[in-house]
């Protein structure tokens, strides 16, 4: 059984056309995914779910917020991983979150072009981690 053909951006980026033009040419009539992420989940924007200031509403604040925080335009393929992850975002910041939910996070996020927000230890100061003097005893 054969892999699964990769994604045409996928290629674009990775600069595999250049390499191989006629991988290009091949795929040259496939559609493209532009649209959007777009709105949150019709269910989180019923009028009573958002008036209550529930659930519903915290869930709505954190999909524009994490949409607002991505490296990349998210598109109408990511609103799964989204969804997921602003349901993870809510259970953490209310308490409630097993540590696997927290690596969970981490690892959706960086799916989604949002690793930025999980690496902020090095963004903060700009520099690198600075290594202990005994590291390399361990790696040597």
């Amino acid at each position: 059984m054969g892999r699964n053909r990769k994604i045409t951006e996928i290629n674009e980026r990775s600069g595999a056309y250049r390499k191989n033009p006629s991988r290009g040419r091949a795929r040259f009539g496939e559609p493209a995914r532009e649209e959007l992420v777009g709105d949150p989940p019709a269910k989180w924007l019923s009028g009573a779910a958002l008036t209550s200031g529930g659930e519903s509403a915290e869930k709505c604040a954190i999909w524009h917020e994490l949409a607002g925080h991505a490296v990349r335009p998210l598109r109408i393929n990511h609103r799964i991983a989204l969804e997921m992850l602003c349901g993870l975002v809510y259970r953490m910041r209310h308490g409630y979150a097993k540590c696997a939910e927290l690596a969970l996070i981490v690892q959706v996020s960086g799916k989604l072009g949002l690793g930025d927000l999980v690496n902020q230890s090095r963004h903060a100061t700009g520099k690198a981690p600075v290594r202990s003097a005994d590291w390399d005893e361990y790696v040597g």
